[in-house]
């Protein structure tokens, strides 16, 4: 699956977290349709700056950012100008 088409649904799961909705990651990930142990890898990509996330829906993301080391391998920091930064994305 390309990059872009798993970086925009996460943002209902941050709309969904958030608002109160859910008590639980199981239970967020239940009404998902998937795993807490996925969600859990997924749910910080809610959290993206909106450049990184237009960059990626606009297929600008450098060729290693791929959707494995998006979500497996980083260990991705809150601010976004860091962010910005360790994706290579300015």
């Amino acid at each position: 699956m390309k990059l872009g088409r798993r970086a925009g649904p996460r943002r209902r799961s941050s709309c969904i977290a958030s608002g109160g909705q859910a008590r639980s990651l199981a239970e967020l990930a239940s009404r998902e349709g998937g795993s807490d142990r996925y969600l859990s890898r997924i749910l910080p990509l809610a959290f993206l700056a909106p450049q990184i996330v237009e960059a990626i829906a606009a297929g600008r993301q450098p060729p290693e950012l791929t959707a494995h080391r998006l979500i497996r391998t980083l260990d991705l920091p809150v601010a976004w100008a860091a962010q910005k930064q360790r994706l290579g994305i300015g």
